[in-house]
């Protein structure tokens, strides 16, 4: 039998465990952070992807082109998320020419009054799972995700034990 003060203590218990819960949820604790080359093949398709949306999406008359890529990152948390830094600038074609184009200089550059006719980006793509995994169930999805983050620990224990560690003894 429960004493009577034992009840509120109870309940205070389980809320105080709900509201760590939900907090907890909130957050997203990365599993695995890494930088990836530039010419990695999912990066070049991450980086068509931007400029292709990012055109779409942008109300200038004229395209955009990625001039450079200052670092491209791989994220791995609840989902997979590639973090890609880049400078992007206004090219000479109007949106509905999709040839290779020369970027914009003297008055028409200057003309264009666009405020970001020229300026460094910051994107995040979540690349969605193929069809195939779709239809696959949760437990071949989670066997999937725990595989790959074995391959990459390996590949980074791999990387630390070619460095020459030296211990220091008092």
């Amino acid at each position: 039998m429960t004493r009577p003060w034992q009840g509120p203590r109870l309940l205070l218990a389980v809320v105080g465990a709900l509201v760590a819960l939900s907090c907890q949820s909130k957050r997203r604790t990365f599993i695995l952070v890494y930088e990836v080359p530039v010419s990695d093949p999912v990066v070049v398709t991450t980086m068509e992807f931007l400029t292709e949306d990012f055109n779409k999406k942008n109300e200038d008359l004229y395209n955009f082109r990625i001039v450079r890529v200052l670092k491209a990152m791989k994220r791995l948390t609840d989902h997979l998320e590639y973090q890609v830094n880049l400078e992007m600038r206004r090219t000479t074609c109007l949106k509905s020419e999709l040839t290779n184009c020369s970027f914009q200089e003297g008055k028409l550059y200057k003309i264009s009054g666009h405020p970001s006719s020229s300026g460094l980006c910051d994107k995040r793509v979540h690349p969605q799972a193929p069809p195939s995994m779709e239809k696959s169930s949760k437990s071949s999805k989670l066997d999937l995700l725990v595989e790959k983050i074995m391959k990459s620990m390996k590949r980074v224990i791999d990387d630390y034990s070619k460095l020459s560690l030296v211990t220091v003894r008092d």
